[in-house]
């Protein structure tokens, strides 16, 4: 038990740990409270356009942060744990955050286009869980990896066959509308990726200017 909670979540990085944390927490919470029938987290922290008109723009987020039900938090943990082990190599904790962030709100604002007015609903780990896919597809898609039941395979093909187990649960359980809108978190974190690399390039050569003209005048 200790070496699966090791692997599960103590050897990832503060901030995958705190995401995890988060998520796992508050589907608890959510639980008890209708249990209890106290509150309904679902109400408070859902996405809701009524609600942002009043100002309320954490639920922007917090409806990401925010199991649906039984099944995303299993699978939003499994994926969370699963990727962040691979990109936590790559990014610091605030990387990862910054990235989880863009991807549920990639996959939130479209979805505000068709939620009907009075209607409160969290969308789960779906839209980060799609970021972080297209950032591991991206970053690291010639690696090689083995996957049980299937056999090696390289990162791109697992994270198209994630992808599209992911899309497919969300589907049966909300549309191919809402599906889309969910999977726009991908696109959202593979522009932010395209523009993090160009700033990367520019503040390259903007540093390597001078060091140029330094040997040029010598």
């Amino acid at each position: 038990m200790k070496s699966i909670l090791r692997t599960f979540f103590w050897d990832h990085s503060p901030g995958m740990r705190w995401l995890m944390l988060v998520f796992g927490v508050s589907y608890l919470v959510a639980v008890a409270g209708n249990l209890s029938h106290l509150f309904n987290l679902h109400q408070g922290f859902g996405l809701s356009s009524e609600a942002l008109g009043r100002g309320q723009i954490w639920r922007l987020l917090t409806c990401g942060l925010t199991p649906a039900g039984l099944l995303d938090w299993l699978f939003g943990l499994v994926w969370f744990s699963v990727l962040g082990g691979q990109l936590e190599r790559l990014w610091s904790s605030r990387t990862f955050w910054c990235y989880c962030v863009i991807g549920i709100l990639g996959g939130v604002l479209p979805l505000l286009c068709i939620l009907p007015a009075g209607v409160s609903v969290v969308v789960g780990s779906a839209p980060a869980t799609f970021g972080l896919l297209a950032a591991w597809y991206r970053l690291c898609g010639h690696e090689r990896l083995l996957l049980h039941g299937v056999g090696p395979v390289n990162v791109r093909q697992a994270a198209m066959m994630i992808g599209v187990l992911n899309a497919a649960i969300v589907y049966v359980g909300n549309g191919w509308k809402v599906t889309l809108c969910l999977m726009s978190g991908a696109l959202a974190v593979w522009v932010g990726l395209s523009i993090h690399r160009r700033w990367n390039r520019v503040r390259l050569q903007r540093a390597s200017g001078p060091s140029r003209m330094n040997r040029l005048e010598v």
